[in-house]
């Protein structure tokens, strides 16, 4: 931008004022990235646990079974994701908030179901679609700020999101997990049915936390995306 606005660059009470008078906006942001990689975090962790204890692959085998399926899937969401969301937000200024939405609900049932498979080939083509989804949290979150945060605070609000995302996500993801597997005691399956609880989970708080984002889009409409402080 032009004129006095270039020497505009906002500092950390700035940034503050600027995430309390967009609050609504944000924290349903974080929290719904933070839940993303909450299972992300979880599944990448106790994926090879799994396939040896509840389905008898041996340590060798677990690398090379999970990267058949999770590898592909990483590569197709790096690219399928920001392609379909270019293609939204040219038609809606909800564009960006829409794609969670879309790979939350093609990814979900398998966040849920895939661990509850009985054969080793469902559970990791599941976890496979699984990951598809999941990875549009990490191809599309810097995209989204760069979108609809502030264009004097989207480095500082990019590194926010990043704190929230890996300080909550990467920490609770492999805690829970276990946590919940200690209901189920020594059964086999006790780290499956813990991974599907955690799906449900968070596939709730996704869910509630971009709808929320997506009322707030709706109340600034697509101007919003021309104004300095707002979304």
């Amino acid at each position: 931008r032009s004129g006095s606005q270039t020497a505009t660059v906002g500092g950390l009470t700035d940034l503050m004022r600027h995430l309390q008078a967009n609050w609504r906006f944000f924290v349903p942001l974080y929290i719904g990235l933070a839940a993303w990689v909450t299972y992300m975090a979880g599944a990448t962790l106790w994926l090879p646990t799994i396939l040896s204890r509840a389905y008898g692959i041996s340590p060798s085998g677990n690398g090379s079974l999970l990267a058949s399926a999770v590898l592909p899937a990483s590569l197709a969401a790096t690219i399928f994701w920001p392609w379909v969301a270019h293609r939204l937000q040219k038609r809606r200024h909800d564009g960006l908030i829409l794609c969670y939405l879309i790979a939350v609900v093609i990814a979900g049932p398998f966040m849920i179901f895939a661990p509850l498979a009985d054969s080793t080939a469902l559970f990791v083509a599941g976890m496979g679609i699984a990951f598809f989804g999941i990875l549009v949290g990490g191809a599309l979150p810097s995209l989204t700020i760069q979108t609809y945060g502030s264009y004097r605070f989207r480095a500082r609000l990019i590194a926010v999101m990043f704190l929230c995302g890996h300080l909550i996500g990467s920490c609770l993801g492999p805690l829970l997990v276990p946590q919940f597997a200690a209901i189920w005691g020594s059964e086999p399956m006790a780290l499956n049915y813990s991974l599907s609880v955690l799906g449900v989970i968070t596939v709730g708080v996704i869910i509630i936390s971009f709808l929320a984002c997506q009322r707030q889009i709706a109340r600034f409409g697509s101007a919003a995306h021309q104004r300095e402080a707002t979304l």
